[in-house]
């Protein structure tokens, strides 16, 4: 391929990307119209939820003693394999469809946001609750 044509392709995948990225500002997630806006709105929440997960995930480190927070790290580690495992699942039979991908990101968004409630519990305990870890 000579060099301008190279630079034409460049040009118009980055115009592309572009136009994607301006019209994924104007959706609403409340009411999506389509499966790419579907699909973007279904990120946004993994995203958020994700985020969310970290920053308890954080906290919680920050109280643990060694022992502790190498257990807590493989629960972590064993339950970011369940999630994408069983999300891949729950989407398999629509594989190779338009609706896969929004499906497997939904069921991350799901999933997700229930390990966060379960670390907020963690974060979050009850004096006395002696299923918790220390508080800070």
């Amino acid at each position: 391929m000579n060099r301008t044509a190279l630079l034409l392709a460049a040009l118009t995948f980055s115009l592309v990307l572009s136009a994607a990225a301006r019209a994924q500002e104007d959706v609403d997630c409340s009411d999506p119209q389509n499966t790419v806006e579907m699909r973007y709105c279904a990120s946004q929440d993994f995203d958020a939820a994700d985020q969310q997960l970290n920053s308890l995930y954080k906290q919680l480190t920050r109280r643990l003693e060694p022992e502790p927070l190498a257990i807590l790290k493989s629960s972590q580690r064993a339950w970011v394999a369940f999630r994408d495992s069983e999300c891949e699942f729950q989407a398999y039979w629509t594989k190779g469809g338009s609706i896969s991908p929004q499906l497997e990101i939904q069921c991350m968004a799901a999933l997700t946001q229930a390990r966060v409630k379960q670390l907020e519990a963690y974060v979050n305990c009850e004096e006395g609750d002696l299923t918790c870890p220390p508080a800070e």
